[in-house]
C-alpha cells in the first residue's frame, strides 16, 4: 500500500514479494526490514521514525505523508481484528481525513480500507508501544540514560520487535506482557513514505483572515511542507526555518477545514504557502508603540488582555 501510495502507483507488490527482498527471512518483520525491502527491491526510501509520538504521526498525514503504524490490535476497537487481536501489527495510514477518522489499508479488512478514528489509532499504537518499549527497557544490555531514538536503543527495541511477533500472531495468540503508562508522551513504532500533495487540495479559496497578531512562525518537525495557496501544491519546508507571518487564519472547507495555518511566503518564490500549526511554533509580535511610557503602557494593556495572538 506504502509503496503504491510513494510512487502513484507505478510500483506495486504482494506482501511476500516484498519480504524477500529482505535479508532476515525468519520471524517477524520490523520498520528495518521494511526499509531494505524498499530499497533493495524497488529502489525507493522509507522514513523510520521509530521512538517518535504519536502527535509526530497526526503532524505526518497533515503534511501529506503516509504513514505505516504498527498497533497492538486488540487496543483497535474500530480496526479489523483476527482472532483475539492479541498481537503486533501494521497497518497503513491515508492522508484523507473525514469525520468519521483517517482512511486506513489493514490486510485483515474485507475491501482493503476503513475509516478509523485518532483516538483509536493512538490507542494501538501506544498501547504496542509500551508492550515494546516496557520489554526493551528489562533487557540487560538497554543504556540506562538512552532515550526512545537512542541508536542503541532502537537496535533494541527492533530485536523485541522481532521476538514479540514470533512468540503471539493471528491465529496463534499468546501472552504479551503489560507495561504500565509511564511519564511524559509514549514512544511508538512507524514508518512513512515521502509527502504528496493531495487530491482536491486546492487552497485558494479555503482560508479566511482570522484578525490575529502578525508574528514569526519556527517549523517544528522535520519533513514539513507550506501549501501554496494558488494551486495547493507542496513545497518542503526544513525544521527550524523561520517565516514571518502576514496572517493566521481559519482554513474553512476542503481537507484541513477547522485547522488553523500562518499565512506566509514560499521560501525562494514570490508567492504565499499556508504553514499548518500543528507543524509550527508561533509568536505574536507585541504590541508597538512610540515613548517608552506608551510602550511600556501597551505591553500592560497587551498583557492584561491575555496577550492574544500567543
Amino acid at each position: 500500500m506504502g509503496l503504491d501510495y510513494e510512487t502513484s502507483g507505478a510500483k506495486k507488490s504482494t506482501a511476500s514479494k516484498m519480504r524477500s527482498q529482505t535479508a532476515d527471512q525468519s520471524g517477524g518483520t520490523d520498520s528495518g526490514d521494511a526499509r531494505e525491502a524498499w530499497d533493495r527491491g524497488f529502489d525507493e526510501s522509507l522514513d523510520i521514525e521509530d521512538g517518535k509520538t504519536y502527535d509526530d504521526v497526526d503532524a505526518s498525514l497533515k503534511a501529506g505523508y503516509m504513514v505505516h503504524l504498527d498497533v497492538w490490535h486488540a487496543a483497535m476497537d474500530a480496526g479489523c481484528i483476527s482472532g483475539s487481536g492479541a498481537y503486533g501489527h501494521t497497518i497503513a495510514i491515508v492522508p484523507d481525513h473525514d469525520g468519521s477518522g483517517w482512511l486506513v489499508g489493514d490486510p485483515w479488512c474485507t475491501n482493503g480500507y476503513k475509516r478509523v478514528s485518532t483516538s483509536d489509532l493512538r490507542n494501538g499504537a501506544e498501547e504496542w508501544g509500551r508492550r515494546v518499549y516496557g520489554a526493551a527497557r528489562a533487557e540487560p544490555d538497554y543504556p540506562p540514560t538512552g532515550g526512545p531514538r537512542d541508536p542503541i536503543v532502537l537496535v533494541i527495541v527492533a530485536r523485541i520487535v522481532k521476538r514479540l511477533m514470533d512468540l503471539s500472531y493471528p491465529g496463534h495468540e499468546r501472552y504479551i506482557k503489560q507495561y504500565p503508562e509511564t511519564s511524559g508522551a509514549q514512544p511508538i513504532l512507524y514508518t512513512r513514505t515521502h509527502a504528496r500533495a493531495l487530491e482536491g487540495a486546492d487552497m485558494g479559496p479555503m482560508f479566511e483572515n482570522s484578525g490575529a497578531a502578525i508574528g514569526q512562525a519556527t517549523v517544528s518537525i522535520d519533513g514539513a511542507n507550506l501549501i501554496g495557496t494558488a494551486d495547493g501544491q507542496y513545497h518542503p519546508i526544513a525544521k527550524g526555518i523561520v517565516r514571518n507571518v502576514s496572517a493566521v487564519v481559519d482554513i474553512a472547507d476542503g481537507k484541513y477545514a477547522g485547522e488553523v495555518a500562518y499565512l506566509v511566503s514560499i521560501p525562494g518564490r514570490s508567492e504565499s504557502g499556508l504553514l499548518l500549526a500543528d507543524l509550527a511554533d508561533y509568536v505574536a509580535n507585541p504590541p508597538s508603540g512610540g515613548s517608552n511610557e506608551e510602550r511600556d503602557a501597551e505591553w500592560t494593556a497587551w498583557l492584561l488582555d491575555g496577550a492574544p495572538g500567543t
